[in-house]
Order: structure tokens, then sequence, then C-alpha cells
């Protein structure tokens, strides 16, 4: 019986998608007592965030972004003024409970006064939406690399962690640059504004893309084969939560 309505009519169901792929479902959503963060979930809705999980798994550069939702008076009668993040944030930590990788999860919120509160419950008070960053890099036909995974930066740090497959694709590109002294590959950082900037450089996306450039020079590339600049991330971008890929590779 769906927790919203002790008729057992389903109000509102649970369809996790990926673009146009349905990842998982549940005849009865997530809910949350109305202007609180406690949430329910059934043993199907739990059944559906472990497949979520499995399918994670299988797209490490993969993002879900759990965007809580509230409404002011929610905000206004629970006093807590962020009620969408706090709710996004225990639905993260029942993911990770679950199995999932946690840089592979972040929050967000919003303020969505046309919310429905039945039977004390608000409905649909949380969404779930994918991002995707795997790595691409491209010189005509002369190289391709296509990766289902990238590497990632901690927030506010520029230092890279990557896994194996990652590391074989940078040497790739090292070796490539190498036997081809004439090329020229731009390696463009990427930051945010809300992140501490604890380098040496103007900002974490320069330093994150010379980061990028000592990794490819250890691994065989020549210095006249690479340049850094960087770019700020759009705010639509900026998750507290660890940065997957941060550096783009553009012949």
């Amino acid at each position: 019986m769906n927790p919203n309505n002790p008729n057992g009519n389903i109000l509102s169901d649970l369809r996790i998608m990926d673009g146009d792929d349905l990842i998982a479902d549940a005849p009865e959503s997530i809910s949350y007592f109305y202007a609180n963060d406690k949430q329910t979930i059934s043993e199907e809705a739990k059944a559906a965030l472990l497949e979520v999980i499995t399918y994670l798994k299988k797209h490490p550069a993969k993002l879900l972004v759990l965007t809580g939702k509230a409404t002011n008076e929610e905000n206004k009668i629970s006093e807590i003024p962020n009620l969408g993040k706090i709710r996004a944030y225990f639905l993260q930590e029942e993911l990770i409970e679950l199995g999932a990788v946690s840089y592979q999860i972040a929050t967000t919120e919003i303020v969505e006064d046309s919310l429905q509160k039945i039977n004390g419950y608000t409905i649909d008070a949380i969404t779930f939406s994918f991002r995707d960053y795997p790595l691409r890099i491209e010189d005509g036909d002369n190289f391709i690399l296509a990766l289902n995974d990238n590497m990632r930066f901690a927030f506010s740090d520029f230092f890279p962690t990557y896994s194996d497959e990652v590391k074989e694709g940078l040497q790739r590109l090292a070796t490539y640059l190498k036997n081809n002294p004439r090329k020229v590959i731009s390696l463009v950082g990427y930051y945010s504004s809300q992140e501490a900037n604890d380098s040496s450089f103007d900002d974490l996306g320069l330093a994150r893309a010379n980061a990028v450039k000592n990794i490819l020079l250890d691994f065989g590339a020549l210095d006249r084969n690479i340049l850094i600049s960087s770019s700020i991330l759009p705010v639509s971008e900026v998750f507290d939560a660890i940065i997957i890929g941060g550096v783009e590779f553009l012949f």
C-alpha cells in the first residue's frame, strides 16, 4: 500500500530515467512527511534504488544528481531553510549505505510551491537525473580515445585520481604526442567559484590542467606538445561532489 494514500490508490510511482532509458521503477515513490526530512522507502522502492546502484557501477563516468524539493511553507514550518537539500542528502546517504560509490552521487535543491500535500506527506519531493562525463579525446581519424570512465578531482583539489583504464588511455595519448612532436593538445581545466584554491596557480582550473600535463609528461609526452588553460564551470554543473572529468582535451 502506498503510504501516501491509506486506500491503496497509487498517487505517485517511482520512475528513474537516464534520458529515454528507464533505469528502474517501482509502484510507489519515496515519500517524505510534510515539513519533515524523514523519508519512507518501501521494499519495492529500495529494490529500484539497488538497480540504480548497479547501473552506476557499470557506468563510472555517470553522476546521479538528487534534487530535493520543498515548499516555502515547509521550510518555514520545519525551520530548516534548505529542507529540500536535507531530503536529498538523506537519500544520498541511503544509497551509499546500499552500496553506491559516494563520488557518483551529488545533491541539490529547489523550492517548489506546487508540490502536493496528501495525507500528511509531500508528494514527489525528490527527483533523479544523470550527467555523463566520459573521457573522449579525438584528433580526427588519427587518434581516438573513448572510455566509459574518466579522471576525478576532489572538490577544491587539483590532483586527479583515475582507474587503470584511464591510466592506459593517458599513456596511449602521451605515446601519440611523443610520436607526433608537431601535434599540440590543449588541456582545459574546469573549476567552480565555490572551490577554495590552495594551488600556486591563479585558479584551480589551471592547476588541474597542469597536473594532467605533468602526468602526460611522465608518460613520455613532450612539453611543447601541451598547452593549458582554464574555464569556470557553469552553475548548472557545480555540485558538492567529486568532479568527474574536470579537464577537457582539445586538438
